[in-house]
């Protein structure tokens, strides 16, 4: 029975003096027994993941933890901490600089996996099934979430070793090998390679553990959050203040310089 005046409900974590119960658990107890990963899926799922999965757990956690300033969130996190805001506010900002083109992409390709394996499911024939659905796809979206990299444009060493370690721990592999057929279709459709990135990758694997695809851009950001952090802190301990855009980078296409018209100078 709800207990009268009760406002927030959770089944996550319950406390009170000297306890502190996650999913039933004690805190304590977790502590000493599960790795971040395995944490990771009992917090979100709400029941314990299977043993033989905690080094795939870790390991899509680690994946994306960092990539350098080549991305928006870590050059984010830099320019403001350059300003002399906290190390939260410096994270925050970061955090706050994954969006649709930058971290997002494990979400929209967690859904286009989910998808296209009922597909699959109704046509019976793999290739057959992926290669209509990605034409499909591109003619409405224009492009498929989770494949492609600008810098990455062979392989990316991430992939490779998700998906090994994926497989190493029992996985069924099914959302892997769509993935492929996925990168394999775009290649056929568009006459180059677009290579399955650590977006898609993760996406694989993330369906893979049966993770809703809601849950998508949480994982990429705790993923990245670390790298973000530790980009924030190093500046802000290191780097020099009042990080400015160069005058050479930046290139006016406004009007001309002009003058002010005669009766606004007048108006008091």
């Amino acid at each position: 029975m709800e207990e009268e005046g009760s406002y927030w409900k959770t089944s996550i974590t319950y406390v009170e003096k000297n306890k502190i119960l996650v999913r039933g658990y004690r805190i304590e107890d977790l502590m000493e027994n599960l790795s971040y990963g395995e944490t990771f899926y009992l917090i979100f799922k709400g029941e314990l993941p299977n043993r033989k999965w905690k080094k795939i757990l870790d390991a899509l956690l680690i994946a994306g933890c960092d990539h350098s300033l080549f991305c928006p969130s870590v050059a984010a996190a830099r320019y403001v901490a350059s300003g002399g805001v906290g190390l939260q506010n410096a994270i925050a900002s970061g955090v706050n600089a994954l969006g649709k083109y930058h971290g997002g992409a494990i979400e929209g390709a967690m859904k286009f996996f989910y998808i296209l394996k009922e597909e699959i499911k109704k046509e019976g024939r793999m290739e057959e099934a992926v290669k209509e659905f990605v034409l499909k796809y591109l003619k409405k979206e224009g492009r498929v979430p989770g494949f492609g990299h600008k810098l990455h444009t062979d392989k990316d060493p991430r992939v490779l070793k998700l998906f090994q370690i994926a497989q190493e721990c029992g996985l069924k592999g099914e959302y892997l090998e769509i993935a492929r057929n996925v990168e394999k279709a775009l290649a056929e459709i568009k006459g180059r390679k677009l290579p399955l990135n650590i977006d898609g990758a993760m996406a694989a694997v993330a369906c893979e553990l049966g993770f809703d695809w809601r849950m998508g851009r949480a994982i990429f950001v705790l993923s990245r959050g670390l790298g973000i952090a530790a980009h924030s802190y190093e500046e802000i301990v290191n780097g020099r203040p009042f990080k400015e855009v160069p005058l050479k980078q930046i290139r006016y296409v406004g009007p001309k310089e002009r003058g002010l018209p005669i009766h606004r100078r007048d108006e008091k």
